[in-house]
Parts: C-alpha cells; sequence; structure tokens
C-alpha cells in the first residue's frame, strides 16, 4: 500500500464554495472565476471553460451552458473534435457534482473554513459518448447535465450537447 500524500491548495485547485447557503448558479460562477483567474491556468480544459457560459444550475446538480463551437475546437474538416467533446462533457459533469458536494460527499473540506469551503474530490472514471452528428464550427451549442445517483457514492452524469434552436442534437432532424 502506498504512502498518502500530503495535499496541497497547488495541488487540488482552487477552493470552492461547499457552502448550501449559496445558491449552486453562484457556487459555480465563483469557482470558475477563481479557477480562471489563476496564472496557471493556459491548458486547453480552461480555453473550453471560457467558452462555456454557465446559464442555470440547481442544487439537485442539474446545469446548463451555451457556448460557441470554435476553430480550435474543431478537427481539419470544422467540426468539434471529439476530444473537445468530451472535455465539455467532462466540465459539465463536474459542474454538477460542484452542485451536490458537501464535506464528506465529493468534497474534501478545506482547515480553517468552518465546512464552507473545499476542494472538489469528484473523479470521471468512465466517459461514453454517442455523437448523432457532426458539430459544425460556429454552431451555438446548449450543454445540459444531470445526476443520476447510484450506490457506494458513486453517480452517472448525463449529459447533453444540443445544437441551439433545434432542439434536438440534429439540425436536419424532422
Amino acid at each position: 500500500m502506498s504512502p498518502r500524500l500530503s495535499l496541497t491548495e497547488d495541488d487540488l485547485g482552487p477552493l470552492f464554495s461547499i457552502d448550501h447557503e449559496i445558491p449552486a448558479f453562484d457556487r459555480l460562477c465563483a469557482t470558475r472565476d477563481e479557477t480562471l483567474s489563476r496564472p496557471c491556468t493556459v491548458s486547453f480544459e480552461s480555453r473550453v471553460r471560457r467558452a462555456m457560459t454557465l446559464k442555470s444550475a440547481t442544487d439537485d446538480g442539474v446545469i446548463e451552458c451555451e457556448l460557441v463551437v470554435e476553430r480550435d475546437m474543431c478537427s481539419d474538416r470544422k467540426a468539434m473534435h471529439g476530444s473537445c467533446g468530451s472535455c465539455i462533457i467532462d466540465l459539465a459533469t463536474c459542474s454538477s457534482l460542484c452542485c451536490l458536494a458537501r464535506p464528506g460527499f465529493w468534497a474534501i473540506p478545506a482547515p480553517g473554513y468552518n465546512g464552507t469551503k473545499g476542494w472538489f474530490a469528484g473523479v470521471t472514471r468512465n466517459l461514453a459518448i454517442t455523437w448523432v452528428t457532426p458539430l459544425r464550427m460556429g454552431e451555438k451549442l446548449r450543454v445540459r447535465c444531470e445526476i443520476v445517483p447510484a450506490d457506494d457514492g458513486q453517480c452517472l452524469g448525463v449529459a447533453r450537447l444540443i445544437i441551439s434552436g433545434t432542439g434536438h442534437p440534429d439540425p436536419d432532424y424532422g
């Protein structure tokens, strides 16, 4: 068995509010702002996170956000690359989990905050995606994610990328 590591804030990322007196939308906005304000935040994930605009979030883990498919998210054929879609879905499901997190439940409480702040402790174990249609450069997407509880502290995050204005993943539908 390997020894436990002593983790610091730099290892775990920014603190986020796990105080359920604060609405989920406000908690996620504050966490996003804190994350993107760090000077080391120049990764592909942070560029995708900047492109996503949070529209709603509920305490039961349902979030909606919007983004426009940008050139650096696309393959040479100007369709969203699958790895970018994976990143969007991973960010959405993690955001949904942050809405549910509390000390001891997908959150590690931070010392000195009386249980109001902590680090997110969720991790993606499996990510399966079924694409219905290519998402083209310039299209505006609505991302909706919800959490379905499961046993032993595990859950299922269900995310949909919907082309705005159609209500369906395929703009040629119907």
